[in-house]
This record gives structure tokens, sequence and C-alpha cells, in this order.
């Protein structure tokens, strides 16, 4: 979770933040890469305007510490952040307490500080509460509150909610089952380059759920999926050159070449499927 933290400063704050006399100086960073002197002057002056109460520099600071891993500092200064009002420093608080980094790990901790980044409009706030509320994760189960703050996520444009609530629709959680409206989720969601929403996707093309059967469009997905390292799609990808399907000519040595690429990612079937063609002698020198 904590790859949310949309860090602002990356290697040009890092370079700065080592170079300077800041509290933010103690963090052990390593990345240091070509930087501006506004990136420069902020990273510097982080730690003496968060210690006179700035709200900007304590969230800076924070980042500056979580960057570094040192999760106690990095949630003192979230905390800070989060008492004067920040909803991205309750958000990242909140990823502290869910991950147990920094802190003790609470799941009803980590909910209440994602309810407080929520009521402030914080998507990603809404996405993590509603799962919390899916999982039962120190709230009571409730699925139709959590559909209610994913389509609330989805709706300001938050890809993993898009994709949450796709999952809802074809689930039936929260939601009456509706295919179609899965479909249209996932296809948002996709479009912002959500990969396990291009492969969700792709498996309704080729399943004929809320669109007709395409196989070709679900070539074209999984492959987008497979691009980004997802090994489940490497594998069906495996599948429909290893049988063909309507629009998808068979190719024996492609789904060798695709089963491959799955079982180096660690996908068991892909490893069983490969051992099978190696058995067989088919694309391959039987061994």
């Amino acid at each position: 979770m904590l790859m949310g933290i949309k860090l602002k400063y990356a290697a040009a704050v890092l370079a700065a933040a080592v170079s300077c006399s800041s509290a933010a100086a103690e963090c052990d960073l390593a990345a240091i890469s070509e930087s501006t002197a506004a990136e420069v002057f902020r990273a510097c002056r982080a730690g003496a305007e968060a210690e006179a109460g700035d709200t900007a520099s304590e969230l800076n600071l924070a980042y500056i510490y979580a960057i570094g891993k040192k999760y106690q500092d990095a949630a003192k200064w979230f905390r800070r952040a989060a008492d004067h009002g920040s909803a991205d420093a309750e958000y990242l608080l909140g990823t502290l307490y869910l991950e147990g980094k920094g802190v003790t790990k609470s799941l009803s901790g980590a909910a209440g500080w994602f309810r407080k980044a929520a009521e402030q409009g914080s998507s990603e706030a809404e996405n993590n509460l509603g799962q919390a509320y899916c999982e039962g994760n120190g709230v009571p189960q409730n699925f139709s509150e959590c559909a209610k703050l994913l389509r609330k996520s989805a709706e300001q444009g938050n890809d993993a909610a898009m994709f949450n609530l796709a999952i809802m629709y074809e689930n039936g959680r929260g939601v009456p089952q509706n295919y179609r409206e899965a479909v249209k989720w996932h296809r948002m969601a996709a479009d912002h380059g959500n990969m396990l929403a291009e492969f969700n996707l792709a498996n309704l093309y080729a399943n004929g759920r809320g669109v007709p059967v395409n196989f070709y469009e679900a070539k074209r997905l999984y492959e987008r999926a497979a691009e980004k390292g997802y090994a489940p799609a490497y594998f069906n990808l495996g599948l429909m050159h290893q049988y063909g399907r309507p629009g998808v000519q068979a190719s024996i040595p492609e789904a060798v070449k695709c089963y491959r690429r799955a079982a180096d990612l660690g996908y068991p079937q892909a490893m069983v499927n490969l051992g099978s063609m190696y058995e067989n002698g088919q694309g391959v020198t039987r061994n």
C-alpha cells in the first residue's frame, strides 16, 4: 500500500535532503540524480518550516522520511500534518497503520484515518475504506457501503476503484450482478492502464459476458496486461496460441513463448503446460 504514496520530490529531493542540515538529512537516502534549485530549496527548508507548524512542510518532511524508510519519523510528521487537516496525510497515515510501518498495525486505526481522508474527498481513501468494508478489515463487513465508496472514488477517476467496482458488479456483491456494468468499469480502468482491469476485461470478451464473444479483442487486452508483466495474461495467451480461437490463429511457437514467459514469472500452470510440451516435443525439442 505504501506504493500509493505519490512522492512529490523523488531523486531531486533525496539529493537535496542529504545535502542540507534539516531533520530530513537524517534519512538514509540512496538514489541521487539531477535536481533543480527550487526542489533543493524546498527540501532544505522542509525541516525548519515543519517544526514551525507549516502543514505542507510537515507533509513534505513525512514524505522524505518515508522515502528513507524511517517510518516512525514519517508517521510522526504525517500525524502532525493530519492534525492540521491534510487529507493526504490522513490517507498516508492510514496506509502506515494498515501495514504496521512506524506504528503498531491496526486495521481499525487504518480505517479511521481512511474515513477522515474520505470525508475530505480523497479518492484513494474512499477506495481503501471501501475495500475495508468489503473485507471486514477494521469495520463490520458491509458490501453496500463498500460499493458506495468505490463508486465515489471511481467517479473521481481512481482506476483502482473502477476495477474494484467492476469486480463487485461481476460478483453481485453490494450491487445487482450486471456484466455490462462490469465491462463499463473495467474498460474505464483499462483506459487508465490498469493491468488487472485489462486482464479481467479480456476474460469477459473471451467468455461473452456483458459483451459479444470477441477473441481478437480478448487477445489484444491480454497482450496489454502481459506487457506489464502479468503472468496470468501470458498464460491465457499461451492457451489461445496453443489451441487457436476464432480470429486467433494457432501458433505452437507463440504458445511456447508465452508459457515460458509466464513460467519465468512463477506461474505454476504455465510450468505444467510448458513441461507437457517438452515431454511431447510440441513446438520444442522433446526433452
